[in-house]
């Protein structure tokens, strides 16, 4: 067993061995950290207004902007939309299941990642969705 776990960890260590971090100004987490081949993208909510503690916007514009987040910190990094292989999403609502995929497919209208999505009770600054995935970086040739 100690064999294994020594392959294991030569096996896994080579993988992770550079990490980046993408800081989010002040805040106590990254915003995305970078391995040698992966972006994990850290929990993205809607606009939050400048001075408020509240993100005030209907459901489909925050689905648009959590998206638009994570695509634009996907593509400033290396990769895309069409690299994510798993997605997280968080609802308050569950009753907008069928509105927020109408949205979702337009922003992986082939390629769609793996999905988990959990009805919660409440997200931060009263956020209605959250959503956090994993990506492939591009190959660099």
């Amino acid at each position: 067993m100690k064999n294994i776990s020594i392959l294991y960890c030569l096996f896994f260590c080579h993988f992770i061995s550079a990490q980046i971090y993408i800081k989010n100004g002040d805040k106590p987490y990254s915003s995305a950290v970078m391995t040698d081949n992966t972006i994990y993208v850290s929990g993205q909510i809607g606009n939050i207004e400048a001075g408020k503690k509240k993100i005030k916007t209907d459901f489909e514009t925050e689905v648009r902007q959590v998206l638009d987040k994570i695509k634009k910190l996907l593509e400033e990094n290396g990769s895309s939309m069409n690299q994510v292989l798993k997605v997280q999403v968080m609802l308050t609502d569950m009753k907008k299941f069928d509105a927020f995929n109408k949205i979702y497919l337009q922003y992986f209208p082939e390629k769609r990642p793996a999905r988990s999505t959990f009805g919660v009770k409440k997200l931060v600054f009263g956020a209605k969705v959250e959503i956090d995935c994993i990506a492939l970086l591009k190959v660099k040739n």
